[in-house]
């Protein structure tokens, strides 16, 4: 989510859990692990149903920063995490662990 105008007196900074999926057979690629495309689209995902509670529609415009500390394997839990940081009048800023 985008950063203008922001009024972080609007944003409640608490980290809360906002998904959790099991991976299965049909999320890997052929070295045997979960697509990072298939991880993205989890985060995108959470970022929208925390973005939601805002009221309005919303868009993921920008990505700063993605990591993949380590591979996701078939029979993984992966569960997305959001923290809001700041509100504007047409944006959102969020992190998604």
């Amino acid at each position: 989510m985008s950063k203008e105008n922001t009024n972080t007196d609007t944003v409640n900074r608490t980290r809360k859990l906002m998904f959790r999926d099991y991976m299965m057979q049909k999320d890997l690629n052929g070295a045997g692990n979960v697509f990072g495309g298939v991880i993205l689209s989890i985060i995108d995902k959470v970022a929208a149903m925390r973005a939601h509670q805002f009221g309005g529609c919303w868009v993921t415009r920008a990505i700063s920063a993605m990591e993949f500390a380590e591979p996701v394997n078939v029979s993984d839990t992966v569960a997305g995490f959001v923290t809001g940081h700041a509100m504007g009048k047409t944006s959102l800023t969020l992190t998604v662990e």
